[in-house]
């Protein structure tokens, strides 16, 4: 189960919510240095609030990679 698990997540990506990452309180006690992570920048939703978790995540050693939905242009 091992290897199968561990290739799961060396082919994934990892995501989050600005709402949702405050619910973690560091995302180096879960995640490798340089990890890239997407933050979902929903619809309605304020887009300082994708650029803070952005910052927030570079901060802690994270690539914050932004993702906007193609509807929101």
């Amino acid at each position: 189960m091992k290897p199968t698990i561990t290739h799961l997540i060396k082919h994934s990506s990892i995501e989050v919510t600005p709402k949702g990452s405050l619910s973690v309180a560091n995302f180096a006690d879960f995640l490798q240095p340089s990890t890239p992570v997407y933050v979902t920048a929903l619809p309605g939703m304020d887009f300082a609030d994708t650029l803070h978790t952005c910052k927030r995540l570079a901060n802690e050693g994270m690539i914050p990679v932004p993702h906007f939905t193609a509807r929101r242009f």
